[in-house]
């Protein structure tokens, strides 16, 4: 999957999400009950990698912006709606 967004660091928290240390996770919403935006994005901090069997400390918490540019993040479903749709998918499982 092509993964390109906003800005080199972005697409990197994303591809690495599940990994020690921060990550960009979209997450996809069924309807439009809450948002107009197709996509959320969290911003989550683990401290170990997911697949870990220890236990590990994680944070998370909903962001509108790009941390490293300042893209407004609703913007990259016109820049890769394809890969955001993929990595919602594959990531799914790491949301808390």
């Amino acid at each position: 999957m092509k993964a390109d967004f906003c800005c080199s660091i972005l697409t990197e928290n994303i591809v690495e999400a599940g990994r020690k240390g921060f990550s960009v996770i979209p997450f996809k919403h069924e309807d439009d009950l809450y948002t107009n935006d197709l996509y959320s994005f969290l911003l989550q901090f683990r401290s170990m990698d997911f697949a870990a069997d220890n236990k590990c400390i994680m944070a998370q918490r909903a962001i509108a912006y790009c941390p490293w540019c300042g893209t407004e993040l609703h913007q990259l479903t016109r820049i890769n709606e394809a890969g955001l749709e993929y990595y919602a998918k594959r990531n799914q499982k790491l949301i808390i």
